[in-house]
């Protein structure tokens, strides 16, 4: 009988895309041979101590901050969906990010836009947050290639703005540009805040704004009124492949 492998999994569990890493990872472990699985939301100061003193055979680790602690334990490691740049020394397992910008601008050009925009946001001074730049370029290229210009809106994560600032912030943004506009957000997360200040802006969607996220959460999309279109990321076969490359 082969030995069952202890393997720490560091995902958090509060996002569709969370939970379907997880059950990406579950599933590889029953096709595959039976994992013991320790699971915590993230790397903190509750897990480090407990990590030292486990006889782990491997971690799978999201969003990373900062490996220093976690390298010295020397067992197998594989981060998924960083949203910072791939981490340098162990294996990554990370989104296609170019292709989701073009995907996004494909299906806007398609629906008859001439009008455009990308709504990102940046990291705080010394964080990276490259998946939304890396879809922004992407989508702005593939736009521009058919020979329209793409406008831009930027939020900064930890602005010290309310929501509601941010949100009236948006409005008026969205009411500047030339109408109707197709208006890609880098995640459903920020598409979700986009589509309210439609609301505050008194724009209609679509008609108004065609408004695009990104990762299909159900939920999120769901709030809008119509619901949000998205590209869907196949973040359970995310979670299988991390898995396989630990194996």
């Amino acid at each position: 009988m082969s030995r069952i492998r202890k393997v720490m999994v560091m995902i958090a569990s509060s996002r569709a895309a969370d939970r379907a890493l997880l059950q990406g990872i579950a599933n590889y472990s029953r096709q595959h041979g039976s994992w013991s699985f320790y699971w915590e939301p993230g790397l903190s100061e509750k897990a480090w101590p407990m990590l030292k003193s486990m006889d782990l055979d491997g971690i799978i680790l999201q969003n990373p901050a900062t490996l220093e602690e976690i390298q010295p334990l020397r067992v197998p490691m594989i981060v998924v969906g960083s949203r910072q740049n791939e981490i340098p020394g162990v294996v990554n397992v990370v989104t296609d990010d170019a292709a989701v910008g073009r995907m996004g601008a494909d299906h806007l050009l398609a629906c008859g836009f001439h009008s455009f925009a990308f709504c990102g946001v940046e990291g705080m001074p010394g964080e990276s947050l490259a998946c939304s730049r890396v879809r922004q370029a992407s989508f702005s290229e593939l736009v521009e290639a058919a020979g329209f210009k793409c406008h831009a809106h930027i939020a900064r994560r930890g602005d010290r703005q309310t929501m509601e600032q941010q949100r009236q912030g948006l409005a008026r943004w969205l009411l500047s540009l030339p109408s109707p506009a197709g208006v890609m957000a880098c995640s459903d997360e920020h598409g979700a805040q986009v589509m309210e200040a439609c609301k505050l802006a008194g724009l209609r969607v679509p008609e108004a704004v065609g408004m695009l996220g990104v990762d299909n959460d159900e939920l999120l999309c769901g709030l809008g009124d119509p619901p949000m279109s998205s590209v869907a990321i196949n973040y359970e076969r995310a979670g299988y492949d991390a898995a396989r490359a630990l194996d």
